[in-house]
């Protein structure tokens, strides 16, 4: 579940970009889950059994989170951008 989603974070972004937006929000970006990915696995090193367990399920939550994120960005820039494109047709 985890995988799935930090590719859709991933991808969620690449897409934005491809559309001319920018989607550099979320609660939680690549440096956050490789830090949370290293804790887990430390967790689990040292004899916590369910340390990456947990690690993985809360990677997995916050990704939902920061797609839902950055998918109100770009929905907020494109309205921004609809807006501007219709005021600058009736001044014409």
């Amino acid at each position: 579940m985890s995988l799935a989603t930090g590719l859709v974070v991933l991808y969620a972004k690449a897409r934005a970009e491809g559309l001319g937006f920018t989607a550099n929000v979320g609660l939680i970006e690549r440096a956050e889950r490789l830090v949370l990915l290293g804790i887990g696995g430390l967790l689990s090193a040292f004899g916590i059994t369910y340390g990456l367990d947990y690690a993985l399920g809360v990677l997995a939550v916050l990704s939902i989170v920061t797609v839902f994120q950055r998918m109100a960005t770009v929905y907020q820039q494109d309205r921004a951008a609809m807006a501007a494109a219709a005021a600058g047709k009736t001044e014409s």
